[in-house]
Order: structure tokens, then C-alpha cells, then sequence
């Protein structure tokens, strides 16, 4: 299921009293420490990944920001900067929580800001 330019792992996820924390890199995210905040909050609540843009490259010139190639135990994997979001429901406090790892976008900065806010 696909709400604005995000592409939903899980569709059928109700959420409720939902808590949203978000970094923008690598605008506000100077030496990463918005992510390694978030990515700290996310293993305590044990976060699932829930969506991620559909098309990155409408948001991302990647003459600037290159996808990587790695060898991860033999197998060739392939990675495109992204815009990520992860769910998971706070078991201390019963509320959800979404964690947005944004990728400042470098064209269509509106679409990016409706589909985030949708």
C-alpha cells in the first residue's frame, strides 16, 4: 500500500496516541548523532522497519549521494539512500511509536514534505 511516496511494509497497522521522532540527514544529522539516538530508541523498543519511499531517485540525485555495493557473506547486496520509517509500540508505555530516518531531498522538496506529513 503506497501513502504519498511511501510504500507501506504493513498496511494493516492501526495506530493509536502514535509518538513521531524523525532526523533529516545530513542537514540536522551533524555526526550522526540524530541516528544514533534514533537507531539507541528503536533497539530498547525492538522497532520493525514500516515503510520507505517507493522511488527513492524522485527525491535523491545520486550523482551526489552514491548507492554502495557491498559483499555481505558472499552475496552482493546493494544499498540506495533512502528515507526510512520504523513502528513499534512502547511496551512501558503501550503508545506507538514511528522513528523517521529522512533523507533530505535535493529536488521535489514539497512532494517529500506531503508524503512525510501524510
Amino acid at each position: 500500500m503506497k501513502v504519498g511516496d511511501f510504500e507501506l511494509c504493513d498496511s494493516s497497522l492501526e495506530m493509536s496516541d502514535t509518538l513521531a521522532l524523525a532526523t533529516l540527514s545530513p542537514w540536522i544529522d551533524v555526526g550522526n548523532v540524530g541516528t544514533i539516538g534514533l537507531r539507541k530508541l528503536e533497539e530498547h523498543v525492538s522497532a520493525v522497519e514500516f515503510a520507505k519511499i517507493s522511488r527513492p531517485g524522485k527525491f535523491t540525485n545520486f550523482t551526489e549521494i552514491r548507492p554502495s555495493m557491498r559483499i555481505i557473506e558472499g552475496r552482493r547486496v546493494l544499498n540506495i539512500p533512502n528515507s526510512v520509517v520504523r513502528y513499534a509500540r512502547d511496551p512501558a508505555t503501550g503508545r506507538d511509536c514511528i522513528f523517521l530516518h529522512l533523507r533530505e531531498p535535493q529536488s521535489m522538496a514539497e512532494d517529500f514534505t506531503d508524503s512525510v506529513i501524510e
